[in-house]
């Protein structure tokens, strides 16, 4: 059996889920853009520009083991 793991079906899910509900924005705007999970948690309000209805990506919410902990880091560093 294959699952049906489309936006759509992901969305809809979600949409149902007591847990997910408040998530939807976040997961409207990662599948809209085809973002990874490390760059829509690693978007900032100055890479969001509203009137021309576009999203710029300069960096990542990364995960290190150790002190570092989370960290962003810009696209050029990664």
């Amino acid at each position: 059996m294959l699952l049906n793991l489309s936006a759509p079906f992901i969305m809809k899910w979600q949409q149902q889920s007591n847990v997910y509900k408040p998530h939807r924005p976040m997961m409207q705007v990662m599948f809209g853009a085809c973002l990874r999970v490390s760059e829509t948690i690693g978007l900032t309000w100055s890479g969001v520009d509203m009137k021309n209805r576009e999203i710029h990506v300069g960096g990542q919410l990364v995960y290190y083991e150790g002190d570092e902990g989370y960290c962003f880091h810009d696209s050029e560093t990664l």
